[in-house]
């Protein structure tokens, strides 16, 4: 299944390529007792039946390289997204939404770094995919759950609809959340010079998903 921007994507901060600088910071928000929608006036009218599409699903990482954190970019083009509701509220779409993410399905636009990280780092992680799923949409706030190395972690990522998209956004930390030093210190190793000996641990996550009518 075509690109799901969910998850998870992790591995950004190994690449050993130069990419423009930009800088992204982690916010939790507690959630609220009451769901309230975050979503732009004129969107969604109360009415109109929507649904998850696969084929309009983006899964993009930022990592982060060199002391001034330059940034690099990349994404996941397999994942597999299962028990998606049609709904006329947007936030029930997705809610606990189950994901599968291809780590070799990993690609930064350049085919030797990506085989770099996938033999460096992924193949030094308990188990070859990435899985998790999501909790209740509640005022911007998603609980997220994710499955990488073996280590099983909750983190809040933010969310907003625009233009009938919804945008999912947050921050992982490979060492402090999912205990991947051993793969992380051989790329760390491996790029050490092009990164200035500086590889950052956090990774940015951004999921843009289209919410359609459902097909027939």
């Amino acid at each position: 299944m075509k690109k799901l921007l969910l998850l998870l994507s992790v591995c950004a901060f190994m690449s050993c390529k130069n990419e423009n600088q930009n800088v992204n910071t982690d916010t939790t928000t507690e959630n609220n007792a009451q769901v309230e929608s975050s979503f732009t006036e004129g969107d969604f009218d109360g009415e109109e039946m929507l649904a998850f599409n696969p084929e309009k699903t983006d899964l993009k990482w930022t990592a982060y390289k060199t002391p001034e954190k330059v940034a690099v970019h990349g994404s996941f083009d397999n994942i597999d997204v299962k028990d998606t509701k049609e709904s006329n509220i947007p936030e029930e779409i997705l809610e606990g939404a189950s994901f599968d993410i291809t780590t070799s399905s990993m690609t930064t636009g350049d085919v030797s770094r990506d085989a770099k990280i996938l033999s460096l780092f992924f193949n030094n992680m308990d188990g070859a995919n990435i899985i998790g799923s999501f909790g209740e949409f509640n005022n911007g706030v998603v609980p997220v759950k994710i499955v990488m190395n073996g280590v099983k972690v909750e983190k809040n990522f933010q969310y907003t609809f625009e233009n009938k998209k919804i945008i999912i956004t947050g921050v992982i930390d490979v060492i402090e959340d999912f205990k991947a030093n051993r793969g992380f210190d051989l790329l760390h190793e491996a790029c050490a010079e092009l990164h200035l000996n500086k590889t950052w641990t956090d990774v940015s996550i951004e999921i843009i998903s289209d919410l359609e009518k459902p097909k027939a």
